[in-house]
């Protein structure tokens, strides 16, 4: 009885501190407001502008949701008996997503989402002191940095004038005004009920795309939400590698894989962030391959033309490129296949994996510790599938790998060896070292460049980039050099492109892609196989297959395909129509992460460009 009177008296006096808590914290309000409203009515793409097709009720829908949080979080606020903290972490709460989703959005062309989370959980300290200089510290960044600033410094002013004003007894709204007031909030009160359960539903299905399965309603659009959907989609991630392993597991041992028993080395080589078009084998009109394009001359390189990577985010493209296809085809999640190393494993290869970007401790497979939880390739469970060996540590520079790589071994041994370099990756300038052998391009060099935008420190920022090209292309001959003397193939191809104020002032990679142009230079990625003088001996008909190969179109989704061709795998995952050196070869639309068909885009800005 005493509860119930108790829970009475609290219905009674609710509307009366909901009130006053407003009254009182009506700076927190309006900034909450004009935040998390400002991104609540924003697109899909994180534009201000109408929605072709949306109605008043939708974005009357999200604004009363953001007007329910900001009334919640005034209350809270209001009866906490610490005010002043609990009134700072609350606009910590209120500006401090809404700044990142802003700063993602403005610098990287992305919003606040699992892949974000995940490229900030696998940063390394180099990556995040290149990542502070390239978009915190540039004129962009600091621009950034200044209005949020001057943004905090107006909040504080006015919470200063508002106390006073208060402690001045200014007269409270009058009984209609209360009226209206309280009428918006209980309509915002209903709203922000309905979307609290459906989206704790949606939550719990993974992705934002899972509310559409729970409601026809607009799926709110404030940070925290973003936030909450974006943890969600990390512990979906984990799920998905769960099952990958397994899937893994099961084929390699209920499936049986067997090759050829002569003496093979297949070796293949992951670049990084390499602008296809600052490739001189494709014609760039400056030497940033000289060793690879001796190679070429010699006869033992060849180079693919038109090879596309589906994503432009270094672990998403990994997933993509060393998972098979799915048996069911196209449209398959990438953890519907098996990952790539341990089929050439259960084939009898010896497999090495070589990673200059993320450390692997010694021991890892066992103890599970060291490794990356959100990326497959790192997952002890699957390195105990599929690695015998795995580097120990990274080095300043990828030359350094020479010394992890598996000596070159004798007839009948099979090695399949993976190699994961650091390439031009951001900040260029950081990814060689400095003297006259890589020095080799400066400002000086490219007056033909004649862009607008174009400065001495960004035509800098370019020879930067081309001399990384070079000293990449000096590793990646060294690492061909190793295995010349035996029969060996060698794959190399990056996961994703660049931007170095190529067609727009633009340098690092940015994620929103507006144009044909932007497409290329994230997408088209250089691809080349190189055959040793033994090899060619060994299978002269590989040669031949390769030559009529190099302008079929090719995704790195098919690189399995590539590889399982090239060492001759008998495996049911293999699929000729995918091997673009198969005569079955068949080419498929090549749709990249956010559904555009790369061709087609190309197409258009080709039909455009006339």
């Amino acid at each position: 009885m005493k509860c119930h009177s108790a829970l009475l008296i609290f219905l009674r006096r609710l509307p009366a501190v909901a009130a006053r808590a407003l009254w009182s914290e009506l700076p927190l309000v309006v900034t909450t407001l004009l935040v998390w409203g400002t991104e609540a009515v924003r697109n899909y793409e994180g534009v201000l502008a109408w929605e072709a097709g949306a109605g008043v009720g939708e974005y009357a829908c999200r604004l009363a949701y953001v007007v329910c949080q900001a009334a919640v979080l005034a209350f809270l606020t209001y009866i906490i008996r610490c005010r002043r903290a609990a009134r700072a972490l609350a606009y910590a709460l209120v500006l401090l997503p809404a700044f990142v989703a802003m700063f993602l959005r403005g610098q990287a062309g992305m919003e606040i989402c699992g892949t974000a989370l995940q490229m900030a959980l696998e940063t390394d300290v180099r990556e995040a002191t290149s990542f502070v200089g390239v978009y915190l510290l540039g004129a962009k960044g600091l621009a950034y940095l200044v209005a949020a600033a001057v943004f905090v410094a107006l909040i504080v002013l006015a919470e200063r004038r508002w106390r006073r004003a208060r402690a001045a007894e200014i007269p409270a709204p009058r009984m209609l005004t209360t009226a209206a007031v309280g009428a918006v909030l209980l309509a915002s009160a209903t709203v922000g009920a309905t979307y609290t359960v459906l989206l704790a539903r949606a939550v719990a299905g993974g992705t934002p795309q899972s509310w559409a399965a729970v409601s026809r309603l607009p799926s709110p659009h404030d940070p925290v939400t973003k936030f909450a959907f974006a943890v969600r989609e990390l512990r979906a991630t984990r799920a998905d590698i769960t099952r990958a392993v397994e899937r893994t597991a099961r084929f390699v041992s209920d499936t049986p894989v067997t090759a050829p028993a002569d003496s093979l080395n297949v070796v293949l080589i992951v670049g990084e962030s390499y602008i296809r078009s600052h490739c001189a084998l494709y014609g760039y009109p400056l030497p940033t391959t000289p060793r690879l394009a001796a190679e070429r001359e010699a006869g033992r390189l060849f180079c693919f033309d038109d090879a596309v990577s589906p994503e432009a985010v270094t672990s998403l493209a990994m997933r993509r490129m060393f998972f098979t296809a799915a048996p069911d085809g196209e449209g398959a999640e990438w953890w519907q296949g098996v990952f790539v190393p341990a089929v050439f494993r259960s084939a009898g290869f010896r497999v090495a994996y070589i990673d200059n970007q993320v450390r692997m401790e010694t021991g890892a497979t066992r103890s599970g510790q060291g490794y990356t939880v959100l990326n497959p390739m790192y997952d002890a469970r699957m390195a105990a599938l599929a690695y015998d060996t795995v580097t120990p540590r990274c080095h300043d520079y990828d030359l350094g790998v020479l010394g992890e790589l598996p000596e070159a071994r004798g007839a009948a041994a099979r090695q399949f060896i993976v190699v994961h370099l650091k390439g031009q990756h951001f900040d260029a300038a950081a990814m060689y070292p400095h003297g006259a052998a890589f020095d080799r391009f400066s400002a000086d060099d490219y007056e033909w460049r004649t862009e607008p935008w174009l400065t001495r420190a960004k035509r800098q920022h370019i020879a930067d980039y081309d001399n990384a090209t070079l000293y990449n292309d000096s590793v990646v001959a060294a690492i061909l050099h190793r295995y010349a003397g035996t029969p060996t193939v060698a794959v190399y191809l990056s996961d994703h492109g660049e931007e170095v104020y190529d067609h727009r002032d633009q340098w690092g990679r940015t994620h929103a892609t507006d144009d044909a142009r932007q497409t290329l230079l994230l997408h088209s990625v250089p691809l080349f196989v190189w055959c040793s003088n033994a090899l060619l001996r060994a299978r002269p008909e590989l040669a031949d297959r390769l030559r009529a190969a190099l302008r079929r179109p090719f995704t790195t989704e098919a690189l399995p395909q590539l590889l399982f061709g090239v060492s001759r795998l008998d495996t049911p995952l293999y699929r000729t129509e995918r091997d673009p050196l198969s005569p079955a070869f068949r080419p498929t639309p090549r749709l990249l992460s956010d559904g555009r068909d790369y061709d087609a885009v190309v197409a258009r800005g080709a039909q455009a460009a006339k």
